[in-house]
């Protein structure tokens, strides 16, 4: 059944939504059957976007495919045995997904023993995680730790900013985290949201602002800041301000060779100002936010494809989630070059659908080999493309917390 069009969603956004709807409509009982159950990769995804359009465009299209996949979840994750700690694929997502839907009202089954349990079984391998110094964002301890935020968990809060203050690593020009990374046998300096150190900065950002330790977390991200600015190549000659990673301990040098890197939600210059801004932000690091937005004000100039290297319109790293941290920016901001630049992407986003060559979103026909997760697929593009229908349609305003499954919070309010 296709209702009536709201009239304040934009046509051209309203048709795409109608065209994920098909695809997903078309292979619901796949969708629900899936063991990949997961926020970032599987069923889990596919979940919050239908319950995003049932609430934001107060519809009821998707009337049993959100109890399909709950009960699906809870089957599978029930007896916890072999399922991941992490967020992208494991245990954290599942459970900050059933927070947010508590939250929200959509549940009315008591998920508080489950939690429990939950707390229990993600302190077990934050232990081990710490030791190993597995801290990245998607996989590791920092991801761990959103869920933690979500759930308020004060206590393992608190063990995991000790556990980053120990483990940052002085550098020449500031502070920073180190991880090793199999790929060049080597330790290196990740700069990125996904796996780096602009996901514990945005992490460390939202324990200061629910007062976790705040001495600790101002002076880490204050250093780390110090560390990233310190790091700036030639804009105007190379392209980005950063690079994606940087060699760390005796592989490290001052003048290490630049490199031109991506637009993206996971990496690239975006993701880092976005994350650096709403730090100082929170911080009232006056000084420092006007940098950083100026800086993010010349990354707004970056369109074509020789500027962005955007190939799809995925929200990890194609032009919906370039548009969803550009309406980040504006919403923060109000700066005019943020608002026109999340329109651009979103035109982008939308030109994606019906390309008969080089599709940009990479997709092939028939509909069975559509990808529908939220990273790396179409219910991601329709979560960012909702978040761009008029804020005063929502009805229930807890549902805008759906970003922090992107890690994109809101930096305005500090406890």
């Amino acid at each position: 059944m296709r209702l009536k069009k709201p009239t304040y969603v934009n046509p051209d956004i309203y048709r795409i939504l109608n065209d994920i709807n098909r695809m997903i409509k078309a292979n619901e009982e796949e969708i629900i059957s899936n063991q990949n159950i997961y926020l970032h990769t599987g069923s889990a995804g596919v979940l919050l976007y239908a319950i995003l359009y049932n609430e934001i465009l107060d519809d009821s299209f998707f009337d049993e495919l959100p109890l399909g996949i709950i009960n699906q979840i809870m089957d599978i994750v029930s007896g916890r045995d072999g399922v991941s700690p992490s967020f992208c694929e494991g245990l954290s997502g599942i459970g900050w997904l059933l927070i947010f839907l508590k939250e929200i009202d959509y549940v009315d089954f008591d998920t508080d023993d489950f939690l429990a349990d939950t707390d229990l079984y993600l302190n077990s391998f934050l232990d081990v995680f710490i030791q190993e110094s597995k801290w990245d964002t998607l996989y590791g301890y920092i991801g761990i730790g959103f869920y933690f935020l979500k759930r308020m968990n004060r206590q393992s809060l608190e063990k995991i900013v000790f556990a980053l203050n120990r483990t940052i690593v002085t550098q020449s020009t500031g502070m920073a985290w180190e991880r090793f990374e199999p790929y060049f046998s080597k330790n290196i300096i990740d700069m990125g949201l996904a796996h780096g150190n602009s996901g514990i900065i945005v992490f460390l950002s939202e324990c200061y602002k629910n007062g976790i330790l705040r001495d600790t977390c101002r002076k880490l991200i204050s250093n780390v800041l110090n560390f990233y600015l310190s790091q700036r190549q030639d804009f105007y000659n190379i392209g980005s301000f950063w690079k994606d990673f940087i060699p760390a301990h005796d592989g490290y040098r001052e003048n290490d060779e630049p490199k031109f890197s991506k637009l993206a939600w996971c990496y690239g210059d975006l993701t880092i100002l976005n994350a650096l801004h709403q730090a100082a932000v929170t911080l009232s690091d006056h000084q420092n936010s006007n940098l950083l937005k100026a800086m993010a004000i010349e990354t707004s100039k970056r369109r074509d494809f020789d500027d962005s290297l955007v190939k799809d319109a995925f929200c990890c790293h194609g032009s919906s989630g370039i548009m969803l941290l550009f309406q980040e920016l504006y919403e923060r901001t109000g700066e005019i070059a943020f608002q026109e630049s999340a329109e651009y992407w979103l035109s982008v986003t939308l030109s994606a659908f019906g390309k008969q060559e080089k599709q940009l979103m990479a997709l092939k026909d028939p509909f069975s080999e559509y990808k529908f997760e939220l990273l790396e697929g179409i219910s991601g593009i329709g979560c960012a493309l909702l978040n761009r229908t008029q804020r005063k349609t929502i009805r229930n305003t807890g549902v805008q917390s759906w970003k922090e499954a992107f890690f994109l919070f809101n930096s305005l309010s500090v406890r």
